[in-house]
């Protein structure tokens, strides 16, 4: 596992004027699996006062920042991987489709596959399950000699 954590230096995360908070992000990749975490510092960097899946927030105040910019890119395509519920077919079927903000998480996505006959897919010859074992998306080539590049940056 290669991990590396960017300092992208301080911002002014509370909105007071004043750049005080220290913004990193911490990225693992162990060649098939990749995770981004997000973490800003209070003023004196005793405490996160925001950390883990916060880039989008962190996006706001690090938009300039072309590392920083890489990060969230890779993140937002690729980020954990390893946890997705769907076969590529599930997958991309959902994508399609807006879940309602009120819309149970599992169950609705289950409706949804079911009524288009996805609920079960093929996964390498056998019946699966929408849901039942976290699967791998595989990263594309060039999506992971861009991540090692980055991680092999000084």
């Amino acid at each position: 596992m290669t991990k590396k954590t960017f300092k992208f230096g301080k911002v002014d995360y509370n909105n007071t004027g004043r750049k005080i908070n220290l913004a990193e992000v911490e990225v693992n990749f162990d060649g098939t699996r990749f995770s981004a975490c997000g973490s800003v510092w209070n003023s004196k960097q005793t405490d996160i006062i925001s950390g883990g899946q916060n880039l989008d927030e962190m996006y706001k105040h690090l938009k300039n920042n072309k590392t920083f910019l890489m990060i969230y890119s890779l993140w937002k395509k690729y980020h954990l991987n390893d946890m997705t519920p769907g076969t590529p077919k599930q997958m991309a079927f959902l994508s399609t489709i807006q879940k309602p903000s009120n819309a149970e998480f599992y169950t609705w996505e289950c409706e949804q596959l079911k009524k288009v006959n996805l609920l079960i897919d093929d996964l390498n010859g056998e019946p699966y399950k929408y849901g039942t074992k976290w699967l791998i998306s595989e990263i594309p080539s060039f999506a992971k000699e861009q991540i090692v590049k980055l991680l092999e940056v000084a």
